[in-house]
């Protein structure tokens, strides 16, 4: 093993060039946090003192951190060891577009779960999720989101009685188990 490190900054093989490592790619992680951060400090402005410190505790930690990560990468760019190029993230690899489906649905999960609530959403979600990674089989694939929607469904708005968004199904299963739809 070498001491050198590849240009997720891991130790690995040396590339044997010069060449600055492309970290613009790892610039993404970080904008999702702050925005993340962002959410959590707005979200709880109306909320009482203690859930307001919590978010805005949680959100101001997660923006130092993002901040931090920023500082690596804009050293590694001043000292020209880095770029802020973006790599292998955008070729045109099967992978990659494995990724770009699952941003697409995760996309389509977000817009329409107020519509069709969060029971049918989410097993449509997982279920496409879980094709386009390749699982084809059935059972696998009704087996796993039918799983992971019913029980997002029993332990999140049946027994917490959280405020996701509802749908026909959460109403009817609702009426059906409770006998309070709606």
């Amino acid at each position: 093993m070498s001491d050198v490190q590849d240009e997720t900054g891991s130790p690995g093989e040396s590339r044997g060039d010069a060449t600055p490592a492309p970290l613009g790619a790892d610039l993404i992680i970080p904008a999702l946090g702050v925005a993340l951060a962002l959410y959590f400090i707005i979200s709880t402005i109306d909320l009482t003192r203690e859930a307001r410190l919590t978010g805005w505790s949680f959100g101001f930690l997660l923006i130092a951190l993002c901040a931090v990560q920023v500082a690596v990468i804009a050293v590694g760019v001043r000292r020209g060891t880095t770029t802020l190029r973006l790599g292998e993230i955008v070729d045109n690899t099967p992978h990659n577009r494995r990724r770009l489906a699952l941003v697409a649905l995760l996309i389509l999960f977000i817009a329409t779960i107020g519509l069709v609530g969060t029971t049918l959403a989410l097993f449509l979600t997982v279920l496409g999720g879980l094709w386009v990674m390749g699982v084809r089989r059935p059972p696998q694939l009704f087996g796993i989101a039918g799983s992971v929607a019913s029980t997002v469904f029993i332990v999140f708005i049946v027994l917490l009685g959280s405020r996701l968004p509802r749908g026909l199904f959460e109403d009817f299963a609702l009426t059906l188990l409770t006998g309070q739809g709606g």
